[in-house]
C-alpha cells in the first residue's frame, strides 16, 4: 500500500520529542469504536506506513505522554474511512472530545466562570495536553480575547489550529457565549526546534454575551 504524504513523518512514529497526553489518543479509541465502522482496526488497516499501524495498536494511558505527530495521519485516515472531508471530520471529532473533557477532567474551567474568563483559561488548558510550546491569552475588550500559541511544529499546525479553535468554541458555548468565531492570522514560522520548523498561531476570539449585547445596544 503506498504512503500518503501525511504518513511521511519527520520522526519514526513514537519517537518525536513533541508529545501529547494519552487522553487524546484514548479519545480516538473511544470515538472510533462508536462512530467508525470497524473501529480502530479499520483505521489502522488504511496506513501504508506499517509503523503507524503498530503505534496505534498499543494501549494508551490517559496521563502518559506519547508522540503527537501521528495525530496528523490519524486525522486523515479516519476521515478517509468515513468518506468525509478531513476538516469537517476533525471539527466533529474534536467537538465530541471537548464536550466530554469539559464535563469531566476540565470541568473546573467552567465553574462559576464568565465567558471572558473561560476564553483566558481554555487556551492554557488545551496547552496542558502538550509538553511543548507556550500559550498567551489576553482580553482586548469585552467579547474579544487574543490568543497566541508558539512552538508548534509546522507539520502539526493545521491539526492544532482546528483542535484549539473547536475546544475554545465548545467551552465558550457551554459558558453561555454565542456567535463564537476565531479570526486567525497567517501562520508564522519564526524558529526551529529538533530539526523542524516551528510555527506561531495567533488570532482573536470574538463572541457575544448578554453584557456585550447590552453594551452594544446602549452604544
Amino acid at each position: 500500500m503506498p504512503l500518503n504524504d501525511y504518513e511521511d513523518l519527520p520522526f519514526a512514529p513514537g519517537l518525536s520529542p513533541f508529545r501529547i497526553k494519552g487522553i487524546a489518543y484514548r479519545g480516538h479509541v473511544e470515538y472510533a469504536s462508536r462512530h467508525i465502522p470497524g473501529g480502530v482496526a479499520a483505521v489502522n488497516e488504511t496506513f501504508g506506513n506499517k509503523a503507524l499501524k503498530y503505534f496505534f495498536e498499543q494501549q494508551f494511558l490517559a496521563a502518559t505522554w506519547y508522540d503527537v505527530l501521528p495525530m496528523v495521519p490519524l486525522w486523515h485516515a479516519c476521515a478517509r474511512v468515513l468518506k468525509q472531508p478531513a476538516v469537517e471530520f476533525l471539527r466533529v471529532r474534536t467537538r465530541h472530545q471537548a464536550e466530554g473533557d469539559l464535563r469531566g477532567v476540565y470541568r473546573w474551567i467552567l465553574k462559576v466562570a464568565s465567558p471572558e474568563t473561560v476564553a483566558l483559561r481554555m487556551p492554557r488548558a488545551v496547552g496542558q495536553y502538550l509538553d511543548f510550546g507556550t500559550t498567551e491569552a489576553t482580553v482586548r475588550r469585552p467579547g474579544v480575547v487574543h490568543v497566541r500559541r508558539t512552538g508548534i511544529p509546522l507539520f502539526l499546525a493545521p491539526w492544532f489550529g482546528i483542535v484549539a479553535e473547536t475546544f475554545l468554541t465548545v467551552a465558550l458555548e457551554i459558558a453561555g457565549a454565542s456567535k463564537v468565531q476565531l479570526r486567525q492570522r497567517p501562520v508564522q514560522t519564526l524558529e526551529e526546534g529538533h530539526g523542524l520548523r516551528l510555527s506561531t498561531l495567533e488570532g482573536d476570539v470574538l463572541f457575544d454575551t448578554p453584557s456585550v449585547i447590552a453594551d452594544r445596544s446602549a452604544g
